[in-house]
């Protein structure tokens, strides 16, 4: 028998972070036009958190969280890396970049998503 848990949670996750992508994306396309102020640039950290700003619905949930804040984000400054130690799960978002990555260290890989 095979365990495909891991394989379930690590596509769940990488689904779970096209929708903030996709609008941090056109964020960055936006604020690049005449109408937006013509300096490319993606949202702060304030705005990716305010639900209807970035995103309607707010974050989705990160799927490897166990914490109370599933759809948490944290500034990160290192992808891949783990802005809180342990499984409380929640996303890492760096706004110079726009990178969003898990903000979770059980051990399975899962920061680097």
């Amino acid at each position: 028998f095979f365990d495909f848990t891991g394989d379930a949670r690590e596509a769940a996750c990488n689904g779970a972070r096209g929708g903030p992508r996709s609008a941090l994306a056109n964020c960055y396309a936006h604020s690049a036009t005449p109408s937006g102020g013509g300096t490319p640039t993606y949202p702060t950290l304030a705005e990716l958190t305010t639900p209807g700003a970035v995103m309607e619905q707010g974050m989705p949930d990160n799927p490897y969280s166990t914490g109370a804040s599933p759809n948490a984000v944290v500034a990160g400054t290192t992808k891949g890396t783990p802005v809180t130690s342990g499984t409380t799960g929640g996303w890492c978002y760096k706004a110079a970049t726009g990178e969003i990555w898990a903000d979770t260290a059980s051990g399975a890989g899962e920061a680097g998503f």
